[in-house]
């Protein structure tokens, strides 16, 4: 938003705003921002017949999504109609999750609330939608079409709201109007990211840069404070490169941070060089102290008898050229191979903390012998040496990681697997064995076998095989799948086995509470698509290994930082609500308040507030409660 001087014009109030709506590549809070305006807009004029409530806007927008032809796209991706929540409900709530901000599984559990029965009857929703449907929706239709489809939403919406005609006039009069919240308001007008700087500064953030650098930098250079606040400012609007936030901090818009001090404006070549100068395994120190520092009401409440569930997963990182370290990786997701390296992560799945990562390279002029197992045992041992126990609780890891001598030495070390188990011909005999007695009956058409499975090497465990009723591939008798004339593969009715393997005893654990247990491995895919997406893990400031490194554990350090901070506020007002809050509309609304605001917030008389927004605004206000903006 342009910031217009005192003495400007009438016709330069006039001018749009959100110019950027028209790009493919918009900015999801943005376009958050002229929603909620536009929606204004039409309560002060007394637009009846124009949407005044986010429901209202959400039922128009499934009426026009309905008959869009990106609709016959999506279902293409399908070879029948998926079972559970609709194709049409699944792209709506991937859509508004993204535009404002809150996280898939936030919003589905939000909808499940008697309030929201208003939001649950404009989008559609008959039953239940999981999050784990989203997820395989984007699985399913890929990265490409999921933007051409958040692209074709944004586009519907600015032809129902009108949001390319906003100006300055608009928010001026909704401001005068109080249709706002008067706290969201005052939160809005102080731009800047001062209050989240100084919590990192007090956590020692740019000290342990200062100590991490591998030779002492000149005495008229850019201060290393300077430039790590430039850095984390990056998160803030559509800033994707070092390069494009020294263009941004030119601006007008960054000119000051509210309080009269001016805010730099360097070159994206400085910014690389002093990441250069930083020494990735002292940050690495720093890193882990962070995660203690975290977890340090765990471990002070048991000790070494803390055994937190951990999970683990893999995810690409893609480089294009010629750059150290690279590999050749096959991308499930994408159905083709990159370059690039590929990053594996360990988490505790109640704080969703990283407690350990490697970076896979491969070295120059030679193959990549090393299997999935390897960096397997390399996590769990980073765990067990960052939380200063002998063994974990629950691991959790998918059958990428399959590897028998591997699971035979968990076992041994008495720590509890579950893993997804891969139908090699072994498992199939497992599965062909159950006598017909041995299938229990879960649910219509689902059965559950409970039966034990003997390695290569001689070790047993436990299989669980789940049996539903859906479709299952025709194959030739050489293996591959059977096409028809337009090169769809052919499939039939038939039972589909899902396998899990785990050491967990079966007089103490049944069937179904190991796949619920295993079921929170969903932990860390949501842990690295946030990081991915949010934290923008994937922009490399360049191709240079170390400047990787340092990119890598950067992010994670404000990730870590920004979910303290994001605790910390809601203990500190109270307000458990701005806690569910993502990244991008927490920053937006709650980091860039300044302390008399939040202190005022804080002291306001609990009965003040809400009877007089009862009077002015109780409707609009109750959108925003939709999406879990609750006001203060």
């Amino acid at each position: 938003m342009t910031i217009i001087p005192q003495n400007a014009t009438q016709a330069s109030k006039e001018d749009p705003l959100f110019t950027s709506l028209h790009l493919d590549n918009f900015i999801p809070a943005e376009l958050a921002l002229a929603v909620l305006m536009a929606l204004a807009r039409n309560r002060i004029k007394g637009h009846y017949f124009r949407p005044q409530t986010i429901p209202q806007v959400v039922r128009e927008v499934r009426y026009r999504l309905a008959k869009d032809p990106i609709m016959a796209e999506i279902a293409a991706c399908y070879e029948r109609q998926p079972a559970g929540p609709p194709l049409l409900l699944r792209c709506q709530i991937s859509a508004w999750a993204y535009i404002f901000g809150l996280a898939v599984d936030a919003l589905c559990q939000a909808l499940e609330e008697d309030h929201h029965r208003p939001l649950r009857n404009a989008l559609g929703q008959r039953k239940r939608c999981w999050p784990q449907r989203i997820s395989e929706f984007h699985t399913r239709i890929g990265p490409e079409l999921k933007q051409r489809l958040y692209t074709r939403f944004k586009d519907i919406l600015i032809e129902v709201l009108e949001l390319t005609t906003l100006s300055e006039v608009d928010l001026e009069r909704a401001t005068a109007q109080q249709t706002f919240d008067l706290s969201l308001l005052a939160i809005a007008d102080a731009y800047g990211f001062s209050y989240f700087l100084n919590y990192a500064y007090w956590q020692g953030l740019f000290a342990a840069i200062e100590a991490a650098l591998t030779k002492e930098v000149k005495p008229n250079a850019y201060s290393t404070r300077e430039l790590m606040a430039s850095y984390l400012q990056r998160l803030d609007g559509g800033i994707r490169t070092p390069s494009a936030l020294s263009n941004e901090l030119r601006n007008d818009l960054w000119a000051h941070d509210g309080q009269g001090r001016a805010i730099i404006a360097p070159l994206g070549r400085t910014f690389v060089e002093r990441l250069r100068l930083v020494d990735p395994d002292r940050l690495i120190v720093f890193e882990k102290r962070l995660v203690r520092r975290a977890l340090r009401p765990h471990l002070r409440l048991r000790g070494r008898h803390y055994r937190p569930i951990v999970a683990i997963d893999a995810t690409l990182l893609l480089l294009r050229g010629d750059f150290e370290g690279k590999g050749k990786y096959w991308d499930h997701v994408a159905k083709r191979a990159i370059w690039g390296y590929k990053l594996y992560v360990i988490i505790a799945v109640e704080s969703r903390l990283p407690l350990g990562f490697i970076l896979r390279t491969v070295e120059e002029g030679q193959d990549d012998p090393q299997s999935e197992a390897q960096f397997l045992d390399q996590l769990l041992a980073q765990a067990r040496e960052l939380l200063g126990v002998d063994r974990l609780g629950f691991i959790l890891f998918d059958k990428g990681f399959w590897n028998s001598d591997e699971f035979a030495k968990l076992d041994h070390e008495e720590e509890k697997l579950i893993t997804a188990a891969v139908l090699y011909k072994s498992i199939k005999e497992a599965i062909a064995a159950v006598p017909r007695r041995g299938w229990i009956r879960a649910q219509r058409n689902e059965r559950c076998a409970d039966t034990r499975l003997t390695l290569p090497n001689g070790h047993t465990l436990r299989l669980i095989i789940w049996k539903k009723l859906g479709r299952v591939v025709v194959r030739s008798k050489n293996g591959p799948p059977k096409r028809d004339k337009r090169g769809r593969i052919i499939t039939k009715p038939g039972p589909v086995h899902y396998c899990y393997l785990t050491n967990l005893s079966a007089d103490e654990w049944d069937p179904d509470q190991v796949i619920a247990l295993y079921g929170k491995r969903w932990g860390v895919e949501d842990f690295i698509e946030e990081i991915k997406n949010q934290y923008h893990l994937g922009r490399f400031p360049g191709k240079d290994l170390q400047l990787v490194k340092v990119h890598l554990i950067l992010t994670l350090i404000l990730y870590i930082l920004m979910k303290q901070f994001k605790q910390l506020a809601a203990q500190w007002l109270e307000k458990a609500e701005y806690a569910r809050m993502e990244l991008c509309r927490f920053s937006r609304q709650f980091l860039q308040a300044p302390k008399v605001l939040l202190e005022r917030i804080k002291a306001a008389p609990k009965n003040y507030g809400p009877r007089r927004r009862q009077r002015r605004d109780q409707g609009f206000l109750k959108s925003l409660l939709a999406f879990g903006l609750s006001p203060p």
